[in-house]
């Protein structure tokens, strides 16, 4: 057999099963805001006051702690804890795409899910999916981020 028959044989057996796999493991369905509330256990209005990022099972996990303006759904208090995957400890970061970069300082409405981390910290629901822009009197509109977490215009 000619070696560039060899070689077609060869793409033609395993290219597809990586293009393939490659392929199943960014897809997504997309889901609608009414959907994700309906996943969510909380949805709060928040101003982050703070965040902390630590090693939490080999990983790092940033710690946002916010003042709840308003719960929407789910049970009330006065403050909420947040784990968002990746940041920075000391001189090591872990960046998680899709995961959001929560300003201090900032307003926003959080769908959340069930508050098994950490000192109860709860997780996003769909990660930057689950982040809303809040304006005062409030806000439908989304939060855009980049493939880093960074809020994007």
């Amino acid at each position: 057999m000619p070696r560039w028959a060899k070689g077609l044989l060869v793409a033609m057996l395993c290219g597809p099963a990586g293009w393939a796999a490659g392929a199943w493991a960014t897809q997504f369905a997309p889901r609608s805001v009414d959907e994700r509330v309906a996943l969510a256990d909380a949805v709060v209005e928040v101003t982050v006051q703070a965040a902390t990022a630590a090693w939490v099972d080999g990983r790092v996990v940033t710690f946002v702690s916010a003042d709840v303006h308003r719960w929407f759904k789910g049970p009330g208090g006065d403050e909420v804890l947040v784990g968002v995957p990746g940041g920075v400890v000391g001189d090591l970061g872990q960046r998680v795409y899709g995961a959001p970069g929560l300003e201090v300082g900032a307003r926003y409405v959080l769908l959340l899910g069930p508050g098994l981390g950490p000192d109860g910290a709860r997780g996003l629901v769909m990660l930057e999916e689950g982040v809303f822009g809040a304006a005062p009197g409030g806000s439908d509109e989304p939060v855009r981020f980049d493939s880093f977490g960074e809020r994007a215009p």
